[in-house]
């Protein structure tokens, strides 16, 4: 689904290993230098230090997920939903939620989890009509499967990375604040576009991440556990 791909665009640099094959193989804690980790001794989470500003206020996890056929990697991220304040539920638009991504929402729908669905690689789709076609499909499933209203954000990691990168001019130590505007570096529609679908998760993601709710939600799912 690219989801070390959209995970490096948030953080504005090639952190996390990306490949055609599935490139996560361990829970990958990354957090702020400055912050502390406790390691329990069965733990199976590797920690990566990238010294990007807004991870002071919150850790970002990239799990194996479960569109893969090592069932190991499947466990791992299920043992971890239960510590998540928000889940970013990333699908491909050229595999959309598949079954076992159905079944993977079923398990987070159960947690009570904030959960933004994120509708990848729509690049690929060859027009706008057809990216609508698909956010409509991962909508309405996941609609369906959580019995709350869901809506899919379409973008493309590939190209906010590449904006991002563009921006700072390749300076590793140059790092983005969530939100900034990437339309100054899009030099075509098609990168205009991705700018402007990629504005759109990230003011999601601040919307999220700065709401009261948030912590009522933490509190929620912990007293369920």
């Amino acid at each position: 689904a690219g989801k070390s791909t959209l995970i490096n665009a948030l953080l504005g640099g090639r952190h996390c290993a990306e490949g055609v094959l599935p490139t996560t193989s361990a829970i990958t804690l990354i957090k702020h230098p400055s912050l502390d980790f406790v390691r329990s001794a069965a733990s199976h989470v590797v920690v990566a230090d990238v010294p990007v500003p807004w991870l002071r206020d919150v850790h970002l996890v990239d799990t194996p997920g479960t569109n893969t056929i090592d069932p190991h990697h499947t466990a791992l991220t299920h043992d971890f939903l239960p510590r998540a304040d928000l889940v970013l539920f990333v699908t491909s638009a050229d595999r959309p939620f598949s079954e076992s991504e159905r079944s993977f929402l079923a398990a987070i729908g159960a947690w009570r989890k904030k959960i933004v669905f994120v509708l990848n690689k729509a690049d690929m789709l060859s027009s706008s009509a057809e990216v609508d076609k698909v956010v409509d499909y991962v909508s309405k499933h996941a609609t369906a499967e959580l019995g709350e209203h869901a809506v899919a954000l379409p973008v493309s990691a590939r190209h906010a990375l590449h904006l991002k990168e563009r921006l700072t001019s390749g300076t590793p130590s140059h790092c983005l604040p969530l939100g900034t505007d990437l339309m100054p570096p899009a030099v075509s529609s098609e990168e205009q576009l991705a700018a402007s679908r990629w504005q759109g998760l990230e003011d999601v993601l601040l919307q999220v991440l700065q709401s009261e709710e948030r912590l009522a939600r933490k509190l929620h799912s912990q007293a369920s556990m």
